[in-house]
Order: structure tokens, then sequence, then C-alpha cells
């Protein structure tokens, strides 16, 4: 049947078609607003679909910083384009293996755990410069002291007497403490702070101030102290330790399978250099990962590090030559 609108005729069975194809363009759309919305708000807020889980997660970020700046980043063994700092946002919650690394330096590598809704920091990592060490002086010059070397004055002394050894402010009556009998030797005296060592492979570490004076007692005689930041590392030739005045409490912090000659820390004391008869590894504190190898030569006799932190002098032998060496670090 047709009917006459105006000037044209119309089909009266298009009439019902119209209103059919109105209403399913309608559903369609509302379907696609009521589906694709929360889709949308869910993506906006950081939720992606993670195939390892087999659901929606609301994702996480990594922030990333490095010392020198600039360093390449990777993500499970997959270079990412970008470079420190930086931060990474919409992480997909997981483990995650990232990787700093320039062209001079020694390659960061460290597993971190991504978590929903947080932000996982790897913050000032510490990357050390991949250098070969330069002969500052000859054999002749090394036979004297290195002048470079940090010296401490004393503020304490000991007095012996038959039953102990009295630990007493020097110009003064004022008694810190009484050790065992022994032989003692005031390895470092940074104030009010006391480093002694003993004869008998002890070592003590004293605060005049304190109500209980002693404030370690360990075995072993090799040490470094950081009066900035007032923090001890120790060990007995294998094991090392470190004691922060500030917590009073001990950490332990690695063990060598090579007899440790010396331990070294940097002046801001995120780091320590550990030292064998051939060899010098970096351990960053608070971060666990493994040791940077910083050098390998035929024998070191004694190291130090510059105050800045940016260069490490050694008194050893390279490729048969003995000598004072450097090798730069950052």
């Amino acid at each position: 049947m047709w009917c006459r609108v105006g000037q044209f005729p119309i089909s009266l069975y298009t009439l019902p078609m119209h209103r059919i194809v109105r209403t399913s363009l309608f559903t369609l759309f509302l379907l696609v607003f009521l589906i694709g919305a929360p889709i949308v708000v869910l993506y906006t807020a950081g939720y992606r679909y993670s195939p390892i889980n087999g659901h929606v997660v609301r994702t996480g970020a990594l922030s990333v910083v490095s010392t020198p700046r600039g360093a390449h980043i990777s993500l499970n063994d997959t270079p990412t384009g970008k470079k420190s700092p930086y931060i990474f946002n919409r992480v997909i919650p997981g483990t995650y293996t990232v990787t700093l690394s320039t062209d001079d330096s020694h390659e960061y590598k460290k597993t971190v755990t991504i978590e929903s809704g947080r932000t996982t920091y790897l913050g000032d990592v510490t990357l050390f410069a991949r250098s070969e060490p330069v002969l500052l002086a000859d054999d002749d010059a090394a036979r004297v002291t290195p002048a470079l070397k940090s010296q401490t004055t004393g503020t304490v002394t000991l007095v012996p007497n038959k039953t102990a050894v009295e630990v007493r402010k020097k110009n003064g009556d004022a008694l810190i403490a009484l050790l065992p009998l022994d032989t003692y030797t005031i390895a470092e005296d940074d104030g009010d702070i006391s480093v002694l060592t003993s004869s008998s492979g002890k070592l003590y570490l004293l605060d005049a101030t304190a109500d209980a004076p002693i404030l370690l007692s360990a075995n072993g005689t090799i040490f470094a102290w950081n009066s900035k930041a007032q923090e001890l590392v120790w060990s007995d030739g294998i094991e090392v330790n470190m004691y922060r005045v500030s917590q009073h409490v001990s950490t332990f912090i690695t063990r060598q399978g090579d007899p440790i000659l010396s331990l070294t820390m940097f002046s801001d004391a995120h780091a320590i250099v550990v030292t064998t008869k051939t060899s010098a590894r970096a351990f960053v504190q608070n971060d666990n990962v493994p040791a940077t190898l910083l050098l390998t030569v035929d024998s070191i006799e004694d190291l130090w590090i510059a105050d800045d932190d940016t260069t490490l002098y050694f008194l050893g032998t390279e490729n048969g030559t003995r000598g004072i060496y450097e090798l730069v670090l950052r």
C-alpha cells in the first residue's frame, strides 16, 4: 500500500522498518556506551589486562634514578629506549629485572617487584666507571706513605692497671670504659667516638657520651670508620659487617672466599670497597645486588679513595710494575 506525503509516495511497509532501524541503532550505541565507558574509565585509572594473571589488574609505576644520569634502561633484558632518570607508568604488576648501563660504566642489574597502585623506587643507583688503573708514581715514590690518606688526631688515652685497661679522655680524668687486659691500639679517634683494636684480634667501638660506652665488641681488626655517617664496617678477614651508631644495629654485608686485606668507605657511606690481595669490589649499601668488580691486579698493598669519591688510589703491582695507581670511579 502507498500513501502520499506531500508530492512523494511512500510505502506504508517502510514505516515500521525505520522504527526498527532506529531502535537497533539506539540499542547498539547504548551497548557500546555501557561496555566501552567502564573500559575507558578503567584504562584511564591504570587498569590493564595481564596475560600472566589472566584478568584485568591495576598497574603500578617504576621510578629509576642513577648517578651518573643518562643511563640506558632495560626491563627483562629488553631495551626500553629510555634513559635515567625516568618514571615508567602503567606497568603490569610482577617481577622485573632492571638493567642500567652506559658506554663507559659497569652494568647494574637488579630485580624489583611492581605492585598494584604503588610506585617502586630504584633510587640513586651508582654506576661505577669501567676504567683501567693508571700509574702515578713508580716504586721509589711508593716507598713513601701516601699523603692523600686522611689522618686523625687522638683525644683518648689508655691507662693499664693490674686488672684492666682504662680508656680515659686525654687531658682529663674522665673514665670512658674498662677493657680486658691486652695490648691495644687507638686505631681511630673521632671526637667522642673511638675505635680500638687489640693484639688478640678484637675490635671495640666506644662512645664517650653514651651511658654504655662500649657500643661494639667484635672479632676482627680490619675496619673503616665514616665520621659523617657515624658508621663502622669491620671484618675478621672473611666476613664483613656494618654497625650504625644512630640505630645501634649491626648488619651483615658479605662473606669473601679470599682473605680480606682492607675495607674502605665512600665519604657519603653509600658504598664499601672490599679489597683482597689482588682485587677490589664495591658493595652498595641497602642494595641487594652483586658487588661490582672494580679492578684485578697482580697485588694490592694499600687502597684508599679520594674525598670526592671520584677516584680510587692503590699501592700495588700491575703487570710487574710496583707503584701508586689511580683508578677513575665516576
